[in-house]
């Protein structure tokens, strides 16, 4: 459905696409500057998808529907949804990137979109051929989906659920009930989750699609919608169902794969839903340093505090980390499928609470107008700390997330972080670690649900120093600074797995269910953030803007990495700390997505010389 412009939709000029060509060129960097203008102004009170309106929906617990039609127009559902049946995505990172930018300044519109797109993927997956073409269509056509997995009784433990489907002449009766889902009010169709057998384990359960335009009126009983502490805007309830008939056509891949295809589609949800945490936490950096470059207090600019570029600077490293890992999960979906049962999971766990760390971070930095609702410039913060939570739950909690980690450490640990990669290997990690290199075609059926060759960023954290040392040469300078501060994750991997061996023999059967193996995992995880981060320098070395390769950016992010694992690890020297802080206001200056991708932004950046 095309969304005709009213008085208060944003400008389109002769410049302005109405729908995201940029695409077709092979340009991710023209095609997101096309959504920022299409987009308009952040702050214009309005703008259908900007902080005001974002805030006001909000407020009254109001469904973005101009919003999400708005975007629809312009096209970008399509950049999610599959090439061959009438789609454009291509690759995983564009229709990634454009939800962060739109994160950036509505959160619930990009989940609302999100949901639809992440309910399809079980068709992606498994369907047939005729399947993917036909939901394709329908929601480019503007229809939406939810993904009916969880239950009110059994939460993350979805082999436990009770909602139930019974063979019968001609297809299927399903009985039982969703809660907690995304979209389940607003959805034409519903992919559900149901148990097809009484045998125990994995095989138990299916995957069905149900169109709501053809069951009967009132078989299928909508409960209220959960009124929510973030993303209050969002449709989130649930459904009743007593002996819905479906046809067979509504099973989606064969009886009896349910928990494959919803832990594969699961994989996709963690490492997109990361997008949301890493537009908040941007929109967050980005306010806190036009509050802190134009309020002046005590006879100086609160940027020229020690303290607080000190504060700033850990959160833009907190970004910088994100998006390394991120792009590990995101472009592995494609490069490395065999690893994302891994990297998905950290990246889920990870970036959503380092925000939270961020979020904390700026909130300080601002003080009480981040607190006041209807402040023009940082009324929306209260809402992003309240937003992010759904980032840190959704589709997997952080136990969850821990435990898939956790049940796999011992062999992600096993060949320490100094091994020389292969010629394959090599080319699996520019694969996934080097920006400029194509991606293979995606194929979300060749998912693993656990990793059978480790985890090339640790695996070969020691490689990718070398690398960097040779880029260096004899020039002493951040980079071989960065190498120093990479060494020594290097070397923790070491004491992780001898502590490893220790809490094996400590627990025995029992470790898998220790708190210890869990605190390991997390442990794990920021490594692998920090490896990322040098691997995505290392092998992206060439493509990368001068002030994100010279070292500086990177020593940022190893010392923020340690510091969450040593508190009272060593500083950064004056002069590392000083050029990251200019690195980040240059960028900020310039308009630019804090990122390894400088994307242009439309954001009015202060100047030091802004008054208060």
């Amino acid at each position: 459905m095309k969304f005709t412009p009213s008085t208060n939709t944003p400008q389109i000029t002769p410049d302005t696409p109405t729908c995201g060509v940029g695409a077709d060129s092979g340009s991710l960097f023209e095609l997101a500057w096309e959504l920022e203008q299409y987009l308009g102004p952040p702050h214009d009170p309005d703008g259908l998808v900007s902080l005001p309106s974002a805030v006001r929906d909000d407020e009254e617990e109001r469904f973005p529907h101009q919003a999400i039609e708005y975007l629809q127009n312009w096209g970008l559902h399509e950049y999610c949804l599959p090439s061959d049946y009438g789609g454009r995505a291509g690759d995983v990172e564009v229709g990634f990137t454009l939800l962060r930018l739109v994160a950036r300044r509505d959160p619930t519109t990009a989940i609302s979109l999100m949901l639809t797109n992440l309910a399809f993927m079980p068709a992606w997956i498994a369907g047939t051929p005729e399947q993917k073409e036909a939901y394709t269509s329908r929601i480019l056509n503007g229809g939406r989906f939810a993904w009916g997995l969880s239950e009110a009784s059994h939460g993350s433990d979805i082999l436990a659920n009770d909602t139930r489907a019974v063979k019968v002449d001609g297809g299927w009766e399903i009985t039982g009930g969703k809660d907690y889902i995304g979209n389940a009010t607003l959805a034409d169709m519903l992919v559900i989750q149901a148990r097809t057998s009484d045998r125990p384990g994995p095989a138990s359960t299916s995957i069905f699609a149900v169109d709501r335009f053809k069951v009967p009126a009132g078989s299928i009983v909508q409960t209220p919608r959960f009124r929510l502490n973030g993303i209050r805007a969002k449709d989130l309830s649930g459904f009743r169902m007593n002996r819905l008939f479906v046809s067979d056509d509504a099973l989606i891949g064969s009886e009896g794969r349910g928990l494959e295809i919803a832990l594969k589609g699961g994989q996709v949800a963690r490492a997109t839903i990361t997008s949301v945490s890493l537009g908040l936490a941007d929109t967050a950096l980005r306010s806190a340093l036009d509050f802190a470059i134009g309020r002046h207090i005590f006879g100086g600019s609160v940027i020229d505090v020690s303290y607080t570029r000190r504060r700033l600077l850990g959160v833009f490293a907190d970004l910088l980390l994100g998006e390394a890992t991120c792009t590990a999960a995101v472009r592995g979906l494609q490069a490395n499928p065999d690893q994302i049962s891994v990297t998905s999971s950290i990246a889920k766990f990870l970036v959503p609470t380092n925000t939270s760390r961020t979020l904390d971070d700026v909130a300080m930095i601002i003080g009480a107008r981040g607190y006041v609702r209807d402040d023009p410039e940082c009324g929306h913060l209260g809402k992003a700390m309240r937003d992010n939570m759904v980032a840190i739950f959704a589709d997997g909690n952080t136990v969850v997330n821990l435990k898939v980690i956790a049940s796999q450490l011992g062999f992600l640990l096993a060949r320490g972080a100094d091994q020389t990669p292969t010629e394959t290997e090599m080319i699996r990690l520019k694969n996934v670690f080097d920006l400029s290199t194509p991606l293979p075609k995606w194929h979300p059926d060749e998912h693993q649900l656990t990793s059978r060759t480790g985890d090339d960023a640790v695996t070969f954290l020691g490689h990718a120093v070398e690398e960097l040392r040779r880029r260096a040469g004899d020039n002493p300078g951040p980079l071989h600074t960065a190498c120093d501060l990479a060494t020594w994750f290097v070397d923790d991997v070491e004491r992780m797995r001898d502590n490893f061996e220790m809490l094996t023999s400590k627990h025995g059967r029992r470790l898998g269910a220790s708190a210890d193996i869990l605190e390991l995992a997390e442990r794990f995880s920021r490594i692998h953030s920090a490896a990322s981060a040098v691997a995505l320098t290392a092998w992206s070395f060439d493509s990368l803007e001068p002030e994100l390769r010279d070292g500086t950016v990177l020593c940022a992010a190893l010392w923020r990495a340690r510091s969450a694992l040593e508190p009272l690890c060593d500083p950064l020297t004056e002069d590392i700390e000083s050029a990251g802080v200019d690195t980040m206001l240059g960028m900020h200056e310039k308009s630019l997505l804090f990122s390894f991708r400088p994307l242009r932004l439309l954001w009015p950046a202060l100047t030091k010389n802004t008054n208060s």
